[in-house]
């Protein structure tokens, strides 16, 4: 095997010695006899760790392209501006997953839908691309306006600021505006500026992301 590859056994065995070193040092006994015991019990197999468990999971079927659902009419035109054009940030000829296309099929019929599927599956992309698609869909036959069109509603804040920082990256001299409401946001444009800079070192804040309260309740 080449020295280089990635074996998960020993990997799991090392993570594995290095935490019961860890225990080791930390609670330490100052009788030989009950830290003997100690390292005794963790020594014990399985005690700390069981397995590795090793998971094969099947890659996920393809499907048609974001330009080839624009071509049938199930997205609007300017979903092939997403990312400022940019096929780093959004590649509109890259082939989505089947249950993706479907999720998209049946928002552009207006039907409710439910996704479950596997992490790293791209269940983002099941109810985002829609969102995106029925506002740029509107601003395309009215011209953009300032109001709510979408809540994206998420369990922790942690999870919120991923999907912050992927709208980053599709809106980029879009006119959708966007922003994150949580906790972590400050009432005054000036706070949340300071905030802003403070989180995001060395970036420049798109024009079109609201960051205070004041301002989201404004618009």
């Amino acid at each position: 095997m080449n020295s280089n590859e990635f074996n998960p056994i020993r990997t799991a065995r090392r993570v594995e010695e290095s935490y019961r070193e860890y225990i080791a040092t930390t609670i330490h006994f100052a009788d030989a006899d009950l830290q003997s015991q100690l390292e005794g019990i963790l020594h014990k197999q399985g005690y700390l760790a069981k397995g590795p468990f090793l998971e094969a999971a099947p890659p996920y079927r393809k499907d048609k392209t974001v330009a080839k659902l624009v071509e049938e009419g199930k997205l609007c035109g300017s979903m092939l501006n997403l990312g400022g054009s940019d096929p780093d940030k959004f590649d509109p000829n890259r082939p989505l997953y089947v249950h993706q296309v479907r999720a998209i099929s049946k928002a552009a019929e207006g039907r409710n839908y439910a996704v479950v599927t596997g992490t790293g599956s791209g269940k983002t992309e099941c109810f985002l691309l829609p969102i995106l698609n029925d506002i740029l869909t509107e601003f395309e036959a009215d011209g953009p306006s300032a109001g709510i069109r979408a809540m994206i509603l998420y369990p922790m804040n942690a999870l919120a600021n991923d999907q912050l920082k992927r709208l980053r990256t599709l809106l980029e001299g879009a006119d959708i505006t966007f922003g994150r409401y949580t906790g972590d946001t400050e009432e005054t444009e000036g706070k949340a500026l300071m905030k802003w800079k403070e989180e995001n070192p060395g970036q420049t804040k798109l024009p079109n992301e609201i960051i205070s309260r004041e301002a989201i309740r404004k618009n």
